[in-house]
């Protein structure tokens, strides 16, 4: 069984929401990160001084629901076995939880999970 990268589950869930833009239109809104992407040295020191910021999430949806000024999701790979059967699992970085946390404080919803069925979930109930 082959194992969707981040990357790979990033793209899934951007491919959901082009879908269901007819039904859920707030989801032109959608923005992912460079999650993936390699970037050489000089890309990278671009991509930096544009603001692109280390260990801020994935996906964000600028929408006012619930009481939240809007969706940060912090998307990992699904759990997978390596080549001898042991189970692995990502996790967010420390930096990753300081800035949902710090997200949170200022009235985002700021979660993280695993896969792009976890992230398409929440963005509907979210929506809804």
């Amino acid at each position: 069984m082959t194992h969707r990268s981040e990357y790979e589950e990033q793209v899934a869930v951007f491919q959901w929401a082009e879908f269901n833009l007819h039904r859920l239109p707030e989801l032109e809104l959608l923005k992912g990160s460079l999650v993936g992407v390699n970037l050489n040295i000089v890309q990278a020191s671009r991509a930096k001084a544009a603001g692109v910021k280390k260990d801020y999430p994935d996906i964000f949806l600028p929408v006012a629901r619930g009481g939240f000024h809007g969706l940060f999701i912090e998307l990992k790979r699904r759990d997978r076995r390596d080549r001898k059967g042991k189970l692995r699992k990502e996790y967010p970085t420390k930096g990753q939880h300081k800035i949902l946390y710090a997200l949170n404080d200022q009235g985002y919803l700021a979660i993280w999970g695993r896969g792009s069925d976890f992230a398409i979930a929440q963005i509907e109930l979210y929506l809804k």
